[in-house]
């Protein structure tokens, strides 16, 4: 039997210590103290701004469009959980009207209340990485990041992914002290989230945890680290499993197919890779190229072309989209390999126009103040790239954070680009951007005292 009385006084002494620790630390820093308050109170004002422009923002069409409408008539039990649209937000969305009713403001008051905690996620990381005064910064950045005023005070799924991600680099930090068997379940559960959101987010976690490995076996990769690793990666798949799992065969005995995550990623494979295709966001519709590709389902451009006629059921219209993305993901892989040429040359393009640079291009939203929005891109972005300079001299304790870049890059490359899509890697902007911000408050600081 648990002794509730010495259960609730231990609750207790850990509140009261943390309490004493809190008011001690006001009283050691006041300025810092007074200085995070006002970007908190500015933090809220941008947001809760945000929110009330964005109400009539969610255009029809859009995905935040459809979450909020897919979620009201799962409640009123007219529709399952769309897998379409990649459905953390649904999800999500679904939570917060069933227990508020569908008040989509309220989902954003929530969003914006828990995008505080990203300041909090992230202090530790960047102490580690780059240091105390860094890992203030990084605390104030997360506070007014445009990513993070953006998509906590609106209805897409990048919010919860850099809320997930921010999470997830947290605990890694805390590993690297104390190795714990549960925080592997805890980042393989982040990640799960972050997956269904965009599905790099599962690679992210997978890069962290391989990391963990790689720093407990002493910075050396040997036959010692497989050993090691074989814990580690199994509880991280239990995690991701929790969450992942249930969603999948919901998802896949409502559509009568099997899905991983969402229905569409084949259509996002193909819409990259059409060569009559924008570089960023989408293709010319015309799918004539499907006609050359067939699949055991048949000849891909019949199956398009049935799959277009007006009047289907619902079965007939997923069955369609199944087959359609079969027919899209073997085009895209083999227009990838039988043009490497062309394939290298769109990866340059792209990296050269739109991912190196800070830009608007597609963002699927109305940008109310673009020349303000692009600036505090480019401001970020400086002292991103001074962070990551200055990281390359410790580049041992930065490997996962070049990999998951690495991944986000390529994974968006050979897909479908929009601007929004740099969104999920916004907290290792803020971590590599604070250690940016500290290196030259301390040139500064020297020079000053000198």
């Amino acid at each position: 039997m648990i002794d509730s009385g010495k259960s609730k006084e231990k609750i207790e002494e850990k509140i009261t210590e943390r309490m004493k620790s809190f008011i001690n630390i006001i009283k050691k820093h006041p300025i810092k103290t007074a200085i995070l308050i006002l970007f908190i109170i500015l933090s809220l004002y941008l947001k809760i701004s945000e929110a009330n422009i964005g109400l009539n923002d969610e255009f029809v069409g859009s995905d935040a469009w459809g979450y909020n409408l897919n979620a009201i008539d799962f409640l009123n039990g007219k529709a399952t959980i769309s897998s379409y649209f990649n459905p953390l937000e649904t999800i999500y969305l679904v939570g917060v009207y069933a227990i508020f009713g569908p008040d989509h403001y309220i989902g954003r008051i929530i969003q914006i209340i828990a995008s505080l905690l990203i300041a909090y996620f992230l202090f530790y990381p960047t102490k580690k990485f780059f240091g105390e005064t860094a890992a203030f910064i990084a605390c104030l950045l997360a506070l007014v990041h445009p990513y993070i005023v953006y998509y906590s005070a609106h209805l897409w799924t990048e919010f919860w992914m850099i809320f997930a991600f921010s999470w997830a680099i947290y605990l890694t930090a805390k590993s690297i002290d104390n190795e714990t068997k549960s925080k592997y379940i805890y980042i393989g559960i982040l990640s799960g989230i972050a997956a269904l959101s965009k599905i790099p987010g599962l690679m992210f976690g997978f890069v962290l945890v391989l990391f963990l490995i790689f720093y407990h076996n002493n910075k050396k990769i040997d036959i010692k680290i497989f050993k090691r690793g074989i814990m580690p990666l199994g509880l991280f798949i239990v995690g991701a499993s929790i969450i992942l799992i249930p969603w999948c065969i919901y998802t896949s005995l409502d559509y009568g197919h099997p899905i991983f995550i969402n229905s569409n990623s084949g259509l996002n494979l193909y819409l990259g890779n059409n060569p009559e295709g924008t570089l960023w966001m989408t293709s010319v519709y015309k799918w004539d190229y499907v006609y050359d590709t067939n699949t055991s389902d048949g000849n891909c451009g019949e199956i398009y072309r049935k799959g277009t006629a007006a009047n289907l059921t619902k079965k007939e219209l997923n069955d369609f989209v199944y087959k359609q993305n079969k027919c899209t993901t073997k085009y895209a892989i083999n227009y990838i390999l039988n043009n490497p040429d062309k394939t290298i040359n769109k990866m340059y393009q792209f990296s050269m126009q739109y991912w190196l640079f800070p830009n608007l291009e597609a963002f699927q939203r109305l940008i109310k103040n673009p020349k303000s929005l692009l600036a505090q891109l480019w401001f970020f972005w400086i002292f991103t790239l001074i962070g990551v300079i200055v990281s390359i001299q410790k580049w041992k304790n930065f490997i996962p954070f070049y990999l998951i870049y690495l991944i986000a890059w390529f994974f968006f490359g050979i897909t479908v680009y929009l601007a929004r899509y740099k969104a999920p890697t916004t907290p290792l902007d803020i971590i590599f951007a604070a250690g940016g911000l500290a290196i030259i408050w301390t040139i500064v600081e020297d020079n000053i005292k000198k």
